[in-house]
C-alpha cells in the first residue's frame, strides 16, 4: 500500500490522524472515566495511603502515558507496514470505540444483549467513518490535546485535586484531657442488630454469649442507627463527630478534626484501619508510611482491576473482584481464593489477636481503635471456630438481589454462621479486657458500622423505606469507667454519638462542633429524628423499634434460642435431616451431576478447624425442575437440604451448608437426592454423579 508524505494514499489517512484517533480513544474509553471514578471515591487513595505525588503519578500514567503507550507503536506499524498496520489500528480503533459506546449505552438501556449490540454498532460504524472520510480524521487528529484536559481537569477542578492541594496533617496537642482513661473501640462491619436478638429483641445468649456477655457491664443502646450505608462513609461520621462530605478524602486531609487528631498529642494510639486512614505516622508511630516502592505495586494491581470494571459491560464484570469494601486488594479477591477479614492475615497487617495482645500495654493515656471486617462477606466461617473453602458471593449490580428469595436466604444463614464465628472473637475480648488491671476505669464501645438486608428484589446494602431496618439499625454497646453493672437503654441513640461520648467521658474542651450528643446524658431527647443517607433519605422516628418486621422474617425462617441446628436445617425438609438414607431410597434418576471441588471430600481433618462445609454441585438435568429440592446426604445420613437455584434448562445450580461435626476424618461420601413427597411421606432419589 504506497504512502506519501506520511499519508496512506489508500485510505487517504494521515499518520497523525491514526496517532491523534488512538490517543483520543484511550483517553475516553480509559483514562477518563477511570480517573472520574477515582475522584468520586477518594477511598481509594486513602486506602492505598497516596501520598500526593502517588496521585500525581497515576494520573500522568493514566492520562499522558497510557495513551501513548497505545497510540506511538500503532502508528509506527502503520508507517513500517501499512498494510497490517491499518488492520492493527482498526481493531484497535474498534475495540476504544466500543468500549466508549458501552458506557454510553449502558446510561440508556438495562438490557445486557443491547448495551453490546449498541456499542458494536457505536465501535464498528466509527471505525468505518474513520477510514474513509477525511473530516472526521483531521478532526480526531485533535485528539492529542485531549489527555492534557483530562490530565487539567482533574488535578484543578475535580475533587481529586483536594488530594495535592491539602498539606499533610500532624497531630495536635489536646486541649486539655481532664479525665484520661483508656479507650477501647472495637467496629465491626456488615451486622443489623437484629442478626444478634432472639424473638423478644434482647441478645440470643445461646447463640451468641460472647456479645450476651458484654450486659454484664456494658449499656447497650438498642435503638441505635447508623447514618450511612458504606463504610468509607460512617467512619469519617464517627471518627470527626460530623457528617460525612461527599468528595473528601476519609483521612485527616479531608477531616483534620477527628478522634486520632484530638488525642494524638496526649495519648498512646494503637489503630488498625480498613476503609480509611486516619491515623498518621506521627500518631501511630507503630504504623509507618509505606515507602513508594510497597505503594505502587498494589496501587497499579488495584488501578487495572478499576479500569476492567470501566471498560467491560456490567454482566460481564461480574466475574470481576467488586469494587467495594476496603477499596484495596482487589486482584486477592478472586473466586475461590477471596479472603474475608478472618482470614490469616499476610505479612505485615495487624489482626485480632494484635489488638488483644496490645492490650496489655493500655494505660491511663491509651487509645486502641480496631475495625474488623466481619461478619462482612464473603461468608467463609461457621460457629465453634470452623472455616469452609468455597464462596457464592453477592450481586456487584446496584447491590441488588435477585428474584429467588431461597437464594437470599441462604446468604442470610451463611451470614448469621458467620456472625457466631465472630461472636467466639467477642468473647476473646471480653475475656482479655476483663482480665486487665485497667478494665475498671476503660471507655470501651463496641458497635457495627451499618447493616445488610436480606429481601429478595431489594437492594442489600442501597437503603430505603423498604430495607431500612436491616441497614440502618446497628448494634452499640458501651462500658464507662467504673460501670459494674449492665444495662438497656433504648433512646434514640446514632452514631454520630460515639466522639462526643469519647469527648465528654474524657472531659476534653473539643475545638469543632459535633452533630452528635453525649450518651451519658441523663435525659436523652426522646423526640429525636436521626436520618439516614442511603438510596434515598429516610428519617427514622425516634420510638421505633428495631425488632419488627426484620427480626420477625429472621425468627420464622431460623428459630431463636435454640442454638444454631434451626440455622443449618432450615427449610420445608428440615425433618429429614439426620435420618439415614437407606430408609427413604427409592429409584435412583439419570441426572449428570457435578460436585464443586469433590476432591475436598477426601481428605478432611475436622482437628483443622478447616472443613468443606460449602456444598456445591452443577445439575445437568431436564428431569431436575426448577423448584426441586435436594437432600444432602453425608456418609449416608441426611445432613442439608437446599432448593436448586440459577435455573436454566440446561443447568441447575445447588448449594447448602453442612455441619461441621458431620464430617469424619479421612473420606467422607457425599451425595445428592431428588426429594420427592408421597402419600406416606418423602423419598430420596439418588442423582446419579458424572
Amino acid at each position: 500500500m504506497p504512502r506519501s508524505g506520511g499519508v496512506i494514499t489508500s485510505s487517504s489517512i494521515a499518520e497523525r490522524d491514526v496517532f491523534g484517533s488512538l490517543v483520543l480513544g484511550v483517553t475516553l474509553a480509559i483514562a477518563q472515566p477511570v480517573l472520574d471514578l477515582l475522584s468520586r471515591n477518594l477511598a481509594f487513595f486513602a486506602a492505598h495511603r497516596a501520598e500526593p505525588f502517588d496521585v500525581i503519578g497515576l494520573s500522568v500514567l493514566l492520562a499522558i502515558v497510557l495513551p501513548l503507550v497505545v497510540a506511538f507503536p500503532v502508528t509506527m506499524l502503520v508507517r513500517s507496514a501499512p498494510r497490517f498496520g491499518l488492520t492493527v489500528y482498526g481493531l484497535t480503533l474498534g475495540v476504544l470505540a466500543t468500549a466508549v459506546g458501552v458506557q454510553s449505552v449502558e446510561r440508556m438501556v438495562d438490557s445486557t444483549a443491547a448495551v453490546l449490540a449498541g456499542a458494536l454498532l457505536v465501535g464498528g460504524v466509527l471505525v468505518a467513518v474513520c477510514l474513509r472520510v477525511k473530516a472526521l480524521q483531521t478532526l480526531l487528529r485533535w485528539g492529542t490535546f485531549m489527555p492534557a484536559v483530562v490530565l487539567a481537569l482533574f488535578l484543578v477542578a475535580s475533587p481529586g485535586s483536594r488530594l495535592i492541594a491539602t498539606p499533610d496533617i500532624v497531630a495536635f496537642e489536646a486541649a486539655g484531657v481532664g479525665n484520661p482513661v483508656p479507650v477501647v473501640v472495637l467496629m465491626l462491619d456488615e451486622l443489623p442488630v437484629q442478626s444478634l436478638m432472639d424473638a423478644e429483641g434482647n441478645i440470643d445468649a445461646t447463640r451468641y454469649p460472647g456479645f450476651a456477655s458484654l450486659l454484664n457491664d456494658f449499656t447497650w443502646f438498642r435503638n441505635t442507627t447508623t447514618m450511612y450505608q458504606k463504610t468509607s462513609e460512617v467512619l469519617p461520621a464517627v471518627l470527626s463527630g460530623g457528617p460525612y462530605q461527599p468528595d473528601t478524602e476519609p483521612s485527616p486531609r479531608g477531616y483534620p478534626d477527628n478522634l486520632f487528631s484530638l488525642l494524638g498529642g496526649s495519648y498512646n494510639v494503637w489503630a488498625h484501619e480498613e476503609t480509611a486512614r486516619f491515623c498518621t505516622p506521627e500518631v501511630c508511630r507503630d504504623q509507618p508510611q509505606p515507602g513508594v516502592l510497597e505503594r505502587w505495586p498494589l496501587l497499579l494491581s488495584d488501578t487495572s482491576i478499576v479500569a476492567a470494571h470501566v471498560l467491560l459491560p456490567e454482566a460481564a464484570s461480574t466475574g470481576l473482584p467488586p469494587l467495594e469494601g476496603t477499596w484495596t486488594g482487589f486482584g486477592a479477591r478472586v473466586d475461590e481464593e477471596v479472603p474475608n477479614a478472618l482470614d490469616p492475615p499476610q505479612e505485615g497487617e495487624a489482626n485480632f489477636e494484635d489488638l488483644l495482645e496490645e492490650l496489655d500495654s493500655a494505660g491511663p493515656h491509651s487509645l486502641h481503635f480496631f475495625h474488623l471486617m466481619a461478619p462482612h462477606h464473603p461468608w467463609r466461617s461457621l460457629p465453634g471456630g470452623f472455616r469452609y473453602p468455597g464462596d457464592i458471593g453477592v450481586p456487584t449490580e446496584d447491590w441488588g438481589w435477585g428474584e429467588d428469595q431461597h437464594v437470599v436466604d441462604r446468604a442470610h444463614q451463611r451470614h448469621l454462621l458467620q456472625t457466631g464465628y465472630v461472636d467466639g472473637d467477642i468473647e476473646n475480648f471480653v475475656n482479655v479486657v476483663r482480665g486487665t488491671t485497667w478494665y475498671d476505669d476503660a471507655l470501651i464501645l463496641v458497635m457495627a458500622d451499618h447493616g445488610i438486608a436480606f429481601t429478595a428484589d431489594q437492594w442489600y446494602r442501597a437503603g430505603n423505606e423498604d430495607n431500612i431496618e436491616d441497614i440502618a439499625y446497628v448494634p452499640l454497646f458501651v462500658k464507662t469507667p467504673e460501670q459494674v453493672e449492665g444495662r438497656i437503654d433504648d433512646r434514640p441513640a446514632s452514631l454520630h454519638d460515639v466522639l462526643p461520648t469519647i469527648v465528654d467521658v474524657l472531659d476534653i474542651a473539643s475545638s469543632w462542633r459535633m452533630t452528635g450528643k453525649s450518651l451519658l446524658g441523663e435525659a436523652p431527647d426522646t423526640d429525636r429524628l436521626r436520618v439516614f443517607e442511603g438510596q434515598d433519605a429516610v428519617v427514622l422516628p425516634p420510638d421505633h423499634p428495631p425488632t419488627d418486621e426484620a427480626l420477625a422474617r429472621k425468627v420464622a425462617l431460623f428459630g431463636s434460642g435454640q442454638g444454631w441446628e434451626p440455622v443449618y436445617r432450615f427449610g420445608p425438609y428440615r425433618d429429614l435431616i439426620g435420618r439415614p438414607v437407606g430408609e427413604l431410597s427409592s429409584a435412583a434418576e439419570p441426572a449428570d451431576v457435578s460436585i464443586t471441588d469433590a476432591a475436598l471430600y477426601d481428605e478432611v481433618d475436622p482437628g483443622t478447624r478447616v472443613v468443606p462445609a460449602l456444598v456445591r454441585a452443577s445439575v445437568r438435568s431436564s428431569g431436575v425442575a426448577a423448584d426441586s429440592w435436594l437432600a444432602v446426604a453425608l456418609n449416608g445420613r441426611v445432613v442439608a437440604t437446599g432448593r436448586v437455584h440459577d435455573w436454566t434448562p440446561e443447568e441447575a445450580h445447588f448449594s447448602a451448608i453442612v455441619p461441621p461435626t458431620s464430617f469424619v476424618r479421612g473420606t467422607n461420601d457425599v451425595t445428592l437426592h431428588r426429594i420427592e413427597t408421597t402419600g406416606s411421606g418423602f423419598v430420596l432419589h439418588l442423582l446419579t454423579q458424572d
